[in-house]
């Protein structure tokens, strides 16, 4: 069964290297122990992990040298102690050793989440050139130029010194009550959040802040005490980025905050980049997505990687019911229209890294990468959900225009290429 991604952890202390390896199993990782870094050598270049959870900033340079002669890119670390950083601060995080549960874990999905967009953007791009076009996606992303901007959430005069020290423009709510209404008006980079003065109505924030479609991914830093919370897990489980404890040392702060926000940055230019327009050769004109070529080329791939790196991959496929109707009651160019407002919807709500593209006609399939098939079923009905009760407006049509999708799914299965993959999807429409 293909596992969420495997995980290398380095690690002497056999006590804490049983723990390291068992916390990312729990959310259906694999981990691969290694107690040297000869062990790690052998297991990265044999069963190619996806990231690797390091003892020490120490071991974790050692290790990036090993490898750098035999891997053609770098190693996503998890490092145990100390401020790691520089110039490729986008794989490498500092986790405090020894670490939280709930934090490391974190810390792994946000990493195997981002790792999955970078490898996409690689993917595309091949799969663009093979085409013979060159796709309009940025591989390296740069941290947007300039100073953070933060939303300051607490009353407290020293906290407001601990931001300007940490070289960020501010915006103070003295409470929770109040950062709302900010945040929708404004456009921060993260969030400082008091947890100690009215710990449920800051648990409230950080709650409606994940379930706003727009603040969800925005970094957030919650200020407490370790009598107040001695253990985060619960913490982190609602949703905060860090949870940093008083006293507040003004670097160790300055660190985390930067580390957030660059990493966030990073990952809304990812987002970007899978927005930008591509060339025609592997656009459908119609809808805007994919073509069906680019659709099979790109599978290829997607297998490929799928079964190197062990990981699941999901294929749907979404038939528009009633066009024949619309078709004939309004005409073609109408129908046209309503495809079109069809893929731009199922575009705006999918992940960056999943791939539409129009099949043929009324048909259009997405694939999942990293997806088994409970998760995808999950995606078909939040599509359904969407485009079977919308009302389409078109321009000469006087009253709004409803369809109904037929969907089907089909996940990799050994022998399986793409066009046995998207057959599969189709023959199962309606199931």
């Amino acid at each position: 069964m293909a596992s969420h991604g495997r995980v290398l952890v380095l690690e002497q202390d056999a006590q804490l290297r049983d723990s390291l390896c068992g916390w990312p199993g729990d959310r259906g990782f694999e981990s691969l122990a290694a107690g040297s870094k000869r062990e790690a050598v052998d297991l990265a270049l044999r069963r190619t992990p996806e990231m690797a959870v390091v003892e020490s900033p120490e071991s974790a340079a050692e290790l990036a040298a090993d490898l750098g002669f035999a891997v053609s890119l770098p190693l996503p670390m998890l490092v145990l102690g100390g401020q790691t950083g520089g110039a490729d601060w986008t794989w490498t995080e500092s986790v405090a050793r020894p670490p939280r549960p709930a934090e490391l874990l974190g810390r792994v999905e946000s990493l195997s989440r981002l790792i999955a967009m970078q490898r996409e953007l690689s993917r595309r791009a091949a799969t663009a050139e093979s085409f013979g076009a060159i796709g309009r996606w940025q591989l390296r992303p740069a941290a947007a130029a300039g100073p953070m901007h933060l939303l300051l959430v607490s009353a407290l005069p020293e906290d407001r010194e601990l931001c300007a020290a940490a070289a960020a423009t501010l915006e103070v709510a003295d409470e929770p009550a109040r950062a709302l209404p900010l945040l929708d008006s404004g456009s921060f980079d993260a969030v400082l959040l008091d947890h100690g003065a009215a710990p449920d109505a800051a648990l409230l924030l950080l709650s409606d802040m994940r379930r706003n479609t727009r603040l969800y991914g925005m970094p957030v830093l919650l200020l407490t005490t370790r009598e107040r919370t001695p253990t985060p897990d619960e913490l982190y489980a609602r949703g905060a980025s860090d949870v940093v404890w008083r006293p507040v040392a003004t670097a160790d702060l300055g660190f985390r905050l930067r580390h957030q926000v660059r990493q966030n940055r990073f990952i809304l230019a990812l987002k970007a980049s899978f927005r930008e327009p591509q060339p025609a050769p592997i656009v459908d004109a119609a809808t805007g997505l994919f073509n069906h070529g680019f659709l099979h080329a790109h599978l290829d791939r997607l297998i490929a990687d799928a079964r190197i790196f062990d990981r699941p991959l999901s294929v749907a496929s979404l038939d528009v019911t009633g066009m024949r109707h619309v078709n004939e009651r309004h005409g073609y160019a109408i129908g046209d229209r309503i495809l079109r407002q069809v893929g731009g919807l199922l575009g705006n709500l999918i992940r960056a890294e999943d791939l539409p593209a129009r099949l043929a006609g009324a048909a259009f399939t997405v694939a999942l990468p990293n997806t088994p098939v409970g998760a995808a079923s999950n995606v078909l009905r939040r599509l359904a959900g969407v485009i079977n009760y919308t009302d389409f407006s078109i321009e000469g049509v006087p009253h709004p225009v409803n369809v109904r999708l037929r969907c089907g799914l089909a996940s990799l299965q050994p022998g399986d290429d793409a066009g046995r993959l998207v057959a599969r999807a189709l023959e199962n429409l309606g199931q």
